[in-house]
């Protein structure tokens, strides 16, 4: 990953006098993992992290870059695939450019301010320089207070944005002008019936595309559906029938997620680690996982992939998981729940009355009138337009569990989240990802070729903690613990009439929404004890 660099430091290396570049504006690794390589010569260093190749599958690193961008003054980020960062000190024309992956798995911000730029891929390396800069970005925060989720290309912080995916962000140091081109299409126009072997061929090359090196562990986060089963097939295939080791996470051995995970992993021949996560431990993870990933969603879904994570960390240094298989495949309820509304059964997700919707968050007078506000889109008419708006609309949460992996000495894999897999996901007509009957239709019908029939046919499921009394209990007591203790959250932004109503109603109410609200509630209290 990339370590903290300052703008100023990159100025004064690419004066734009043809002066050698003899020190790196920018450096990589973190607690001792090298995550790229570094060029450095005359007018010119490059960095590059994570997983990056060419169309063929061959390693690209940073003298590659440095050559491609010597030779054509750019780099064509279309023609580069897998999970990576790149940066270029561009000294004979003054400039820094900035690029990430098409999907943002890598993470990347940049914070602006008022004499420069920062960049790094965690933005708690500007902490210490964000003064005035630091101002939190209120309609962000009730976007996340409503939701769960940070929305795409916004921080908590107004200053801090992540870089675009799949685009070249050129920064002109001297006229402090930011410029980009070059952005990638993933294509959902189109529409093309494929066959079986079609997604077998684009998995299974971007399966071989990510595995690491001859020396490396490879690990796979394994669920109970059949997304990941088909991922620990390739695999295994992949490596050769070599060791593959699985982890799942759940709330007991009567999961039926683990469940699930625990006979895939029989059939496959997995090296196999199931963990048990109790609300109680939550006190810990909670805090943890919103360190390490920086932007908090995901409710108790993630703490639990953060433990898994640090469960696997002596053994894995590769982790693969089936991650975005739902979001090209329609493989979500609420993709079902849009599929039916345009066809003129049931009611359309936006539509669906929802708890404390209407209540205000803040304190009065809180929010700044300069703030800017979040733009508001026009509901998906139907399920290509919700799956194509949720790939080009890109949040944050795929980075946030490939900054889960780099935590803990690990590279990510998301082969799901490869170009060609998510183009070809897009361009599939929905007949072949949805009917009345089942999803992923497609998918399964693959599937079905390799994998036992139980494990072709799961429907989809989540790894989560049970919504119990226990899980109520925890979270009225943070609640309880950060009001007592006049934490900034609660004293300073939450209103206290909303976080009274939340508690009151999660006494007597243990539904997904009532749950969710408190959740973010708490988290949103652990991540200003962080950050603000």
């Amino acid at each position: 990953m990339f370590t903290f660099a300052p703008v100023s430091k990159v100025s004064q290396a690419c004066d734009g006098k043809g002066s050698r570049l003899t020190d790196s504006p920018f450096s990589i690794g973190r607690k001792g993992l090298v995550a790229g390589t570094l060029h450095q010569s005359e007018k010119l260093i490059v960095g590059v992290t994570g997983h990056c190749s060419d169309l063929v599958g061959t390693k690209v690193d940073a003298a590659d870059i440095a050559r491609r961008f010597r030779a054509d003054g750019t780099i064509d980020v279309s023609a580069l695939r897998g999970h990576f960062v790149i940066a270029i000190a561009d000294g004979l024309r003054g400039r820094l450019v900035l690029a990430r992956d098409h999907l943002g798995i890598a993470p990347l911000y940049v914070c602006h301010l008022a004499d420069g730029l920062l960049f790094s891929s965690e933005y708690k390396d500007f902490m210490p320089h964000l003064g005035q800069a630091g101002l939190l970005d209120y309609p962000v925060i009730e976007r996340y207070l409503r939701e769960g989720w940070t929305p795409a290309a916004r921080t908590f912080f107004r200053s801090i944005r992540p870089i675009a995916p799949g685009v070249l962000n050129v920064f002109d140091l001297h006229q402090s002008l930011t410029i980009e081109e070059g952005q990638t299409v993933l294509e959902a126009e189109p529409k093309v019936f494929f066959e079986i072997g079609d997604v077998e061929r684009t998995l299974d090359t971007a399966v071989r595309r990510h595995v690491g090196t001859g020396s490396q562990r490879h690990g796979l986060m394994l669920s109970g559906g059949v997304d990941s089963a088909l991922i620990a097939f390739l695999l295994k295939r992949a490596l050769g029938g070599g060791p593959l080791h699985s982890h799942t996470v759940g709330y007991g051995k009567d999961d039926p997620e683990v469940i699930g995970a625990r006979r895939t992993a029989a059939a496959l021949g997995l090296d196999h680690m199931e963990l048990f996560v109790d609300p109680e431990e939550l006190t810990d993870l909670l805090p943890a996982s919103i360190l390490a990933t920086e932007n908090i969603g995901g409710f108790d879904e993630y703490p639990c992939l953060y433990a898994m994570h640090q469960n696997a960390k002596e053994r894995v240094d590769v982790m693969f998981s089936g991650n975005f298989s739902d979001a090209i495949f329609g493989g979500m309820r609420m993709h079902r729940e849009v599929w039916e509304a345009s066809r003129g059964n049931g009611v359309a997700p936006h539509l669906k009355p929802r708890v404390f919707a209407a209540e205000p968050l803040f304190r009065a007078g809180l929010v700044a009138a300069d703030c800017q506000a979040l733009p508001e889109q026009q509901p998906p008419q139907n399920l290509s337009e919700a799956l194509t708006r949720f790939v080009l609309d890109r949040d944050e949460r795929m980075s946030m569990q490939s900054m889960f992996a780099h935590h803990f000495g690990m590279h990510a894999r998301m082969p799901y989240a490869d170009f060609d897999v998510v183009s070809l996901g897009l361009r599939m007509p929905e007949e072949q990802k949805i009917d009345a009957h089942q999803n992923k239709i497609l998918l399964r019908e693959f599937a079905a070729r390799c994998l036992p029939a139980e494990i072709a046919g799961r429907p989809k499921a989540i790894q989560q903690l049970k919504y119990d009394d226990r899980m109520r209990q925890w979270l009225l007591s943070r609640i309880t613990k950060f009001r007592k203790a006049n934490a900034y959250s609660f004293e300073q932004i939450l209103s206290e009439d909303y976080i009274d109503l939340v508690s009151g109603a999660l006494k007597n109410d243990l539904s997904d929404e009532v749950v969710h609200a408190a959740w973010n509630i708490v988290a949103f209290a652990y991540w200003c004890e962080a950050f603000a």
